[in-house]
């Protein structure tokens, strides 16, 4: 038994070098392909080509070279037009450095003190990264390529000897607090839900942002620790990180199922040595992870008739500790955002009350068209006349050949219910943030880069993107995306099936995310 599961580790050992290998593999190949297109358009002015899906979401149509690429690729593109960095800008790109260095959980202020006090050893990791500590901890948890650009057009502006007057084209980016619980917390007007994705306004002496994937992490190792079972001591002895509750929450609003969540827990479990995230710790002896597979099966299931495999490989340990962790995390995000939760349980139970597909517009006029076709598989058969030499006599002979090929195609006319279910959700969200998208370009008169809830513009504009973008937020809610949505179907529908009030908890007013420190932050 020892042996065999000796085997299955040295297994498991053997695919994940395979699969860091590819990992690695397309990475190299990316970046050699963004640097070739990079070397073409060196030191020269151009535009992005993009494109709008049927929700109006905007994606760029260069394929390795964009801003929707990671921290390597975003890091060497600059904005066509210089101007000073002015005494906002100045701060917008302390608020910057310290964002990209992984301290991107503190208030506006807060940051900008952490790079002001840390200044000579920005200074440092810019003239040598390699021996820099505080390089080091970036490579770990931040963004290390962004980080050295800010860094560096930092020291150089420090070098000019005027910080204000100097002149930079480098952006800075804002995010939004987990866009798509954001929204559905909005749209609904809940302000406890709200609070944990900071809608709500900024509380005075709050310095730093609500976090909702630490909220469940720590929810769970609560719940966990008031059990006595082994599988529940475990965990409560050896915690429960963020970003294993990070994935499986953001990807909420966007139809992800428990066996989904229970992929990315098992992703993390793993843990990562690229990013140098060690495995989840594990019990030595096979006894012990017995006993925790054991509670396991007593909280999977409920009857006696199911039983999980009494499998105490890392992998399999990793995959049912994943299932057991993706079932509460589910079961707590009901208990902390009932109002997000019966939104999404709604969506999903929309397009079985429509004959056709469904139809909505956006509050800014767009107008969207979920359309999901059913896949229909056709089969033909041919009969010819094939040539063939007879391998005896020589001669040439016909003989009858059948050939069948089949076809698969989606028929537009049907409705496919099982994907109109689970598409509903996302897509309506997305309509949503596409919305917010185009209205904050069109109000912006200056240059800004959009990658759907991010947005970045130059350090001395910032100040008026923040403003422009909780300004925008704000109208998109005053427009009820979620009554005139429920307006539409029961148009589409041809009776009164969906009521908006069901859904409302009307406890948050859109004014407050005006105040709001952490909308986009």
């Amino acid at each position: 038994m020892e042996n065999k599961e000796l085997l299955r580790v040295l297994k498991r050992k053997e695919e994940l070098t395979k699969a860091e290998k590819r990992s690695l593999s397309a990475r190299r190949e990316n970046a050699y392909r963004a640097s070739r297109q990079a070397v073409h358009v060196a030191n020269d002015d151009f535009y992005f080509r993009v494109g709008m899906d049927f929700r109006g979401r905007i994606y760029y149509k260069s394929a390795h070279l964009n801003p929707q690429m990671g921290d390597d690729v975003k890091a060497i593109l600059m904005l066509a037009d210089k101007k000073p960095l002015g005494e906002s800008g100045f701060k917008w790109l302390m608020w910057g450095i310290a964002s990209a260095a992984g301290f991107d959980k503190a208030d506006f202020q807060t940051r900008v003190k952490w790079s002001i006090d840390r200044m000579p050893q920005i200074e440092q990791s810019v003239k040598d990264p390699i021996n820099s500590e505080l390089f080091a901890s970036v490579l770990s948890s931040g963004e290390p390529a962004l980080y050295l650009q800010r860094a560096t057009e930092l020291v150089n502006a420090l070098n000019s000897g005027s910080i204000f007057t100097y002149e930079t084209n480098i952006a800075i980016a804002m995010d939004a607090t987990c866009s798509g619980l954001q929204l559905l917390s909005a749209v609904s007007k809940d302000a406890d839900g709200g609070s944990l994705v900071n809608i709500t306004a900024t509380q005075d002496g709050q310095t730093e942002k609500n976090d909702v994937y630490g909220k469940v992490a720590q929810m769970l190792i609560e719940k966990y620790s008031s059990n006595k079972d082994a599988f529940s001591k475990w965990i409560a002895t050896n915690g429960v990180p963020r970003r294993l509750t990070k994935k499986p929450v953001m990807t909420l609003p966007y139809s992800a199922t428990e066996r989904s969540a229970a992929s990315y827990i098992k992703e993390e479990l793993q843990g990562d040595p690229e990013k140098g995230i060690a495995p989840y710790p594990l019990p030595d002896t096979t006894e012990e992870r017995k006993q925790i597979l054991t509670a396991i099966e007593a909280m999977l299931y409920t009857t006696s008739d199911k039983h999980i495999k009494m499998d105490t490989s890392a992998d399999a340990m990793y995959y049912n500790m994943a299932r057991l962790l993706a079932k509460d995390t589910h079961e707590l995000c009901y208990r902390l955002l009932p109002a997000a939760m019966r939104l999404l349980d709604f969506f999903k139970d929309t397009p079985r009350h429509l004959a056709d597909h469904a139809i909505w517009h956006t509050p800014d006029g767009l107008r969207v068209k979920q359309k999901y076709g059913k896949k229909v598989t056709m089969q033909t058969q041919y009969t010819y006349d094939a040539h063939q030499v007879d391998p005896i006599t020589g001669e040439i002979v016909t003989r009858p050949l059948k050939v069948r090929r089949k076809y698969e195609y989606t028929d537009q006319h049907s409705k496919n219910a099982q994907k109109s279910s689970n598409g509903m959700p996302p897509n309506w969200v997305h309509s949503l943030d596409a919305a917010l998208v185009r209205r904050t370009i069109l109000k912006c008169k200056f240059p800004i880069i959009c990658i759907h809830d991010s947005f970045a513009a130059h350090p001395a504009d910032c100040e008026r993107l923040a403003q422009v973008l909780r300004e925008e937020f704000v109208w998109l809610i005053e427009q009820d995306p979620l009554g005139s949505l429920c307006k539409e179907l029961n148009e589409q529908a041809g009776a009164c099936v969906f009521n908006k009030d069901v859904l409302m908890v009307n406890t948050w007013n859109p004014e407050d995310a005006l105040r709001s420190e952490f909308l986009f932050c």
